[in-house]
């Protein structure tokens, strides 16, 4: 897939080589972590070590190829967004340290104080829909004056509206604006995997760095600990608080 739309950018022009740019460049990121990752599985036969070793090769070569800003920066929030919904959807972290950590927000303690935080992976239950975000970042790059239209289709319980106008919001670069309706869309969907990293992805927008990284990195931990917290007396916490205490505790270099 890297290597065709690779090849394929070079045939096109206008908002088609766009959209081709961006895939190479989502799927080059791709490709290249899954082969970093692989060798240190400890699982691989010899054979398998000289075929990963043949593609990251191969892989290797397209590092330097050039990708025009706007596809590369969209591509960029895309591999952070397809991570963040990933973790959200797959990892749990472990409730006792989450108890521990959201006892430690409660009595005002430095982030620093707060424990290493574990997650892990939950078996997946089955087949599930991709996010409707990265489709619409590939509509915004091939038909921007169709993105309203293509985000308000099928919401519905499983996507809320507020969901997909958020959603509209950030791809148009109104990064307050989605703030606002991922908070809206988490005070009553608080599980919502795509919610909670669209927030941190809105929250980078706006120069909040240190929440937005907790969010992007371990959506998980400060999903928990929002949700531990809410089990207290008192107002709802502010997950944007929240998310900029944990990315403050050091749970983010401790990422699983």
């Amino acid at each position: 897939m890297a290597d065709f739309w690779r090849v394929e950018r070079a045939a096109l022009d206008g908002r088609a080589a766009d959209l081709a740019h961006f895939e190479f460049a989502v799927w080059r990121g791709a490709v290249t972590q899954v082969l970093d990752a692989l060798p240190a599985g400890g699982t691989l036969t010899e054979l398998g070590r000289r075929f990963v070793a043949g593609m990251a090769a191969q892989a290797a070569a397209w590092a330097d190829e050039p990708v025009p800003g706007r596809p590369r920066s969209v591509a960029r929030a895309e591999e952070h967004d397809l991570r963040a919904v990933w973790r959200g959807r797959h990892l749990r972290p472990d409730p006792g340290p989450v108890r521990e950590t959201a006892a430690a927000w409660r009595r005002g303690a430095d982030p620093k104080e707060a424990p290493p935080v574990p997650s892990r992976l939950r078996p997946d239950s089955g087949p599930g829909s991709p996010d409707a975000r990265s489709e619409l970042r590939r509509v915004l790059l091939a038909e921007p004056g169709a993105l309203a239209e293509r985000a308000a289709e099928g919401t519905g319980t499983a996507r809320p509206a507020a969901l997909a106008a958020a959603d509209v919001a950030l791809l148009h670069g109104a990064a307050d604006d989605a703030v606002r309706g991922y908070l809206d869309v988490l005070a009553r969907h608080p599980a919502s995997a795509s919610a909670w990293a669209g927030l941190g992805l809105a929250l980078r927008d706006t120069g909040e760095s240190t929440a937005a990284d907790a969010l992007l990195h371990r959506p998980e931990l400060v999903r928990a600990v929002t949700a531990e917290l809410r089990t207290g007396p008192g107002a709802p916490p502010d997950p944007v608080a929240v998310a900029d205490w944990i990315g403050r505790s050091g749970a983010v270099d401790e990422e699983p």
